[in-house]
């Protein structure tokens, strides 16, 4: 059985009053989910007070700019979110997660200005299709094996009602029955505090995102590119190569 957790950063949308604007899939491929948790637990407990310090509310000219209590709930650790790591946390999260032959990490970057109308006005169905586009080219190119069952775990606030329904289908049908792999996909969806893999995603997501825009975070990544962690970034639209880390 092969078990990714799956979280996003940014929306879908080509209508963006942006330079450049992006959506990104981070997909965790869990090796030792046993030591992939206790790094999780190590990292909250070394980090918690700087980790309830991010997370207050932030106010610019008496505007919120980043909401405040995604972490902390009732002043008791909830879970991580990515979004609200300042770039020394998420340095530091990079550095503890280095593990090689714990998890891998799987990228998809979808460039918005590059996508047509009719690909966002319904985004649950674009979700679903680039996922299947990547499980297709990773199980092709050989970073994932062809005859073995898939198990897929969602952050639920991410996914609408209807393309929870239709996404293990949608996969069975376009790369099992397809002849892609012999194996099932399973995909269950999970509320992100009840699934510390999932925030671990979230966090990744959010990295990928912010280094995309930024490029503060290009010699960690590549790092973990060349430990082997970073297996493969899927872009889409396909005619888009990107800038490799």
């Amino acid at each position: 059985m092969e078990l990714f957790c799956i979280d996003e950063s940014g929306s879908i949308n080509n209508h963006l009053k942006t330079d450049k604007s992006y959506f990104v899939i981070a997909l965790v491929r869990v090796i030792n989910k046993e030591k992939l948790q206790r790094c999780y637990k190590h990292f909250v407990s070394e980090n918690i007070g700087r980790l309830k310090e991010l997370d207050q509310a932030v106010y610019k000219n008496e505007k919120l700019v980043k909401a405040g209590n995604k972490m902390f709930l009732n002043g008791r650790f909830h879970e991580l979110k990515g979004a609200q790591f300042d770039p020394n946390m998420k340095r530091s999260f990079l550095n503890k997660f280095s593990l090689p032959g714990v998890f891998e990490l799987f990228f998809i970057q979808l460039e918005n200005d590059a996508l047509s109308d009719n690909f966002c006005n319904n985004t649950a169905r674009g979700f679903n299709y680039v996922l299947k586009l990547n499980f297709e080219f990773l199980i092709k190119q050989g970073f994932i094996p062809s005859d073995c069952d898939f198990v897929l775990n969602i952050d639920e606030r991410n996914e609408k009602t209807d393309a929870k329904n239709l996404l293990e289908e949608y996969l069975n049908i376009e790369l099992n029955t397809g002849g892609i792999t012999s194996g099932h996909f399973s995909v269950h969806y999970f509320d992100s505090s009840n699934n510390k893999i999932i925030q671990i995603a979230d966090v990744f997501s959010n990295l990928f995102f912010s280094n995309l825009k930024t490029r503060n975070y290009e010699r960690e990544l590549r790092q973990l590119k060349q430990k082997g962690i970073i297996k493969n970034i899927f872009r889409f639209p396909l005619s888009k190569k990107g800038v490799d880390i």
